[in-house]
């Protein structure tokens, strides 16, 4: 099928697909003898599966690792298991990181109302947070 074909299957965008391909996250398309992309209609599974990984936050470089490397094969579902139990790890480790920030800023902006003119002397450096 041609790309145009591919990415109204898909719902991505002909760029898209083109740079995959170009990353090495899908195969090379066969061409046409007028040059244009033939992709095997496992492309459509394959684009959607790389879609579904990014949008739970997966890198184009995590994906190219979990990918299988035939277009028709699936990666196990031990091998997906693993990688999103990682997710969740890197996720929560992130939540964490944004909750501490968030107290830091909280304590911040409290300092300030409670302190009106400090950002004018040195005792903004005696916040503790």
């Amino acid at each position: 099928m041609k790309i145009g074909e591919l990415s109204e299957r898909t719902g991505l965008p002909a760029s898209r697909i083109r740079f995959y391909e170009t990353s090495g996250l899908i195969p090379a398309a066969d061409r046409a003898p007028n040059g244009y992309r033939d992709y095997d209609a496992s492309m459509i599974e394959r684009l959607r599966m790389i879609d579904l990984a990014k949008s739970l936050g997966f890198s184009l470089e995590e994906i190219s690792g979990l990918m299988a490397t035939s277009p028709g094969e699936r990666p196990s579902c031990e091998t997906v298991s693993a990688a999103l139990e990682e997710k969740l790890t890197a996720i929560d480790a992130h939540m964490k990181q944004l909750r501490e920030t968030r107290r830091r800023v909280e304590s911040t902006l409290r300092y300030l109302k409670e302190n009106p003119g400090a950002e004018n002397h040195a005792d903004v450096s005696r916040i503790r947070f």
